[in-house]
């Protein structure tokens, strides 16, 4: 936990300054000598703001799993210098943070990853493991999106291709229908957390 200390030294001795400091509402302590008061803010880790995210989207998830999806969500996204909120908008549209859910096109995990894009992922990355454990689909759902950020030059489109696909959205752009409901989810949540 990131812990800030803030030191205030107060210094009131009675020849400069006469007064109380009051104690409690009952007692009031006369100022006669030098005041020491240290004063404590603490603030939240990273991993905590995440998880606190992740609650306030889903109050029924556990803060311990919360936590530990945080804990994945923040390495990934401070290794790749990528927005973490976005990532826990696409989780919340995409499965709820269910970790073992399947869409019925066949989509699997938190970020609910085609098998074929997974595996792609997975062999341009040099990863033996399975796609649907929690850490390698939040692992490959943050580098599937800077790849389609990166080919679309566009965090909309990119968002709107990570539901679709990339060949799907191309096409539906140049027929000028591009649906957009996904990202109005996605945006909404990133909104509703930012």
């Amino acid at each position: 936990m990131t812990v800030r200390t803030l030191i205030v030294y107060m210094l009131m001795v009675s020849s400069l300054c006469t007064g109380y400091l009051i104690h409690n509402k009952d007692e009031p302590v006369p100022i006669t000598e030098v005041q020491v008061i240290k004063i404590k803010f603490v603030s939240k880790s990273d991993q905590e703001i995440i998880a606190d995210s992740i609650m306030k989207l889903s109050p029924y998830i556990k803060r311990e799993k919360a936590l530990q999806y945080a804990y994945i969500i923040n390495k990934e996204c401070r290794l790749k210098s990528y927005d973490w909120r976005v990532v826990v908008a696409v989780m919340m549209v995409e499965s709820s943070f269910r970790e073992h859910i399947s869409s019925n096109k066949g989509a699997n995990g938190l970020m609910q990853l085609m098998p074929n894009t997974a595996n792609e992922l997975l062999e341009k990355s040099n990863i033996v493991a399975n796609y649907k454990e929690p850490e390698i689909n939040i692992k490959l759902g943050v580098q599937y999106l800077i790849h389609l950020e990166k080919k679309f030059e566009r965090r909309d489109l990119s968002l709107v291709a990570y539901n679709r696909g990339p060949t799907r959205v191309r096409k539906e752009l140049i027929d000028g229908n591009l649906p957009l409901g996904y990202l109005e989810k996605v945006m909404y949540y990133y909104w509703l957390i930012s």
